[in-house]
């Protein structure tokens, strides 16, 4: 499935707060159109890394910057700090799991499109498709990392792959 960037410039300028949350509804800063912030969860630091690496070939004359969360709450305190222009996420991650994570992350960032990860396709692409969440992309662990790098390319707008 493709990912599609919603047109126009972001609507949302402050985080949408959860029933029980004790956080402000405070500002978060919007990604700036020229600069794009990645977002990538697991709970496998190895397995981290290698996606931020994967991260160094993607771009339009310059790399996304990226941010890295090792769980799904990690990841919501940066998603409630900044705003980001894709999530790339693991389906298996302890506490929370990437369907979960996802669907509480676009309830901050409705439009965000997101990739969820997994080695367990069956049961991870059943759960995400029945989830709230929207405009987001399967792929199957392991994968060919140029599908990936298309996915990430489409999400961000962006058309070529440089080296």
């Amino acid at each position: 499935m493709a990912i599609a960037q919603s047109p126009g410039p972001r609507k949302a300028t402050t985080a949408l707060m959860t029933k029980g949350s004790a956080r402000a509804n405070a500002p978060r800063p919007l990604a700036s159109p020229a600069t794009k912030w990645v977002l990538i969860v697991d709970d496998d630091e190895h397995i981290l890394k290698s996606l931020e690496l994967l991260m160094e070939v993607v771009g339009n004359g310059s790399k996304p910057r990226v941010r890295l969360a090792q769980s799904g709450d990690e990841a919501m305190d940066l998603l409630e700090a900044q705003s980001f222009d894709l999530i790339i996420s693991d389906y298996h991650m302890g506490a929370m799991d990437g369907v979960e994570f996802l669907s509480r992350a676009q309830q901050l960032e409705p439009d965000v499109p997101c990739v969820l990860l997994s080695a367990d396709p069956g049961v991870a692409e059943a759960r995400l498709r029945s989830s709230p969440v929207r405009n987001a992309a399967f792929l199957p662990k392991p994968f060919e990392p140029a599908l990936l790098v298309a996915l990430v390319m489409g999400a961000l707008g962006w058309s070529d792959v440089h080296t």
